[in-house]
């Protein structure tokens, strides 16, 4: 009672600062709600443009048998199978090749590494052959040691040329590396 009372009297002793005070407040809590809703409204916004209902959509067909993805998916697989071959035959090794004890399936991208260089150094060295790959840190791995490879970007017709700069690259860099011939 005794808070309300002093309260009550410096309300009163000064109106203006006290209208002023009273008005920020009430700005404020405006504000924070109209940010809230922005907010919540571009999220929504954001998501229906993103995705909209096509995962539902997707869902269904592949649940139902109207869709069979694998068909759309399994070129990125084989691609992914020839250019392993291709870089372990010149010396590189595939970085992640096991999870949890069994092989990982060929895909969108594989991860390979060079005995005695770091990614960024066999990142810039590949550069210098025409090689150009993903760098792990980009990708939020904690490993360092290898690249990215994306079967996607390289189409078949490419895989001779990509053989050979690879095989250039293997017989430049192989005495350096300590690995066998």
């Amino acid at each position: 009672m005794l808070s309300s009372r002093i309260a009550w009297r410096f309300l009163r002793s000064s109106p203006v600062q006290s209208g002023l005070i009273i008005g920020g407040i009430a700005v404020g809590i405006a504000v924070q709600i109209f940010v809230g809703s922005l907010i919540t409204s571009l999220q929504a916004s954001l998501v229906d443009q993103t995705i909209g209902s096509a995962p539902q959509i997707t869902i269904k067909a592949v649940n139902d048998g109207e869709l069979n993805y694998v068909d759309g998916v399994r070129e990125y697989g084989e691609k992914a199978h020839i250019m392993k071959r291709m870089f372990t035959d010149n010396g590189f090794r595939i970085v992640y090749d096991m999870d949890l004890d069994a092989p990982i399936a060929d895909g969108f991208y594989f991860t390979f590494a060079y005995p005695g260089l770091t990614g960024e150094a066999l990142l810039r060295e590949l550069m210098y052959y025409g090689v150009s790959a993903i760098a792990l840190e980009t990708t939020g791995s904690g490993r360092t040691e290898g690249l990215r490879a994306c079967t996607s970007l390289i189409q078949r017709s490419e895989f001779p040329l990509l053989n050979e700069r690879l095989a250039w690259f293997h017989r430049d860099h192989k005495g350096a590396a300590g690995t066998a011939a």
